[in-house]
């Protein structure tokens, strides 16, 4: 499971980031050559006001940040998972009891292609139209296709693979997720 979130919030860190550096883009090509969009006087002609300067700034430092956001709640959300599963445990041995071996090693769900095939798919294809609508730079919807290839290639392990048998899908089989 904590892979499957930290591959998510990844991706929607990279999307975010790709928005948010498009946008900085499009507006530092306003930015008169050699200047600095922090330092550039709104009085001055051509010049950019405050709120353009103060967006050329946060823009970045608000998709590195959320980057840093989404990677520490993954990480949160498997340690507070893990203590709840070690305090379990603890209060089975505690009361003299035998630890059931779904707490020591719980089962893994079954892996599905398919699925994350047409999420990676659906994923790259909002992140394409999004880029494609919104951001001025004319080959920065490409950055879409990296989803897409990557749920092609789900879907293609999903058809040429054999089904596992029935006892392996609930015990997770001897995939590693």
């Amino acid at each position: 499971m904590k892979i499957r979130f930290g591959l998510w919030a990844a991706i929607a860190a990279l999307a975010l980031s790709l928005l948010c550096t498009a946008a900085s883009a499009s507006l530092a090509q306003t930015v008169p050559e050699g200047v600095a969009a922090a330092v550039v006087d709104s009085r001055a002609p051509g010049g950019l006001g405050q709120s353009e300067a103060l967006v050329a700034i946060l823009v970045p430092l608000g998709s590195v940040g959320a980057f840093v956001v989404l990677v520490c709640a993954g990480f949160y959300a498997s340690y507070r998972r893990d203590q709840t599963r070690h305090q379990t445990i603890r209060a089975v041995l505690e009361r003299g009891g035998e630890v059931p071996a779904e707490l020591l090693r719980p089962p893994t769900p079954p892996r599905s292609d398919l699925r994350r095939g047409i999420l990676l798919i659906a994923t790259g294809g909002g992140l394409i139209i999004v880029l494609r609508a919104l951001v001025p730079e004319p080959r920065l919807w490409t950055a879409g296709l990296v989803p897409v290839l990557l749920g092609l290639g789900y879907l293609l392990v999903w058809k040429i693979e054999p089904p596992a048998p029935p006892s392996a899908a609930r015990a997770g089989g001897d995939r590693i997720e």
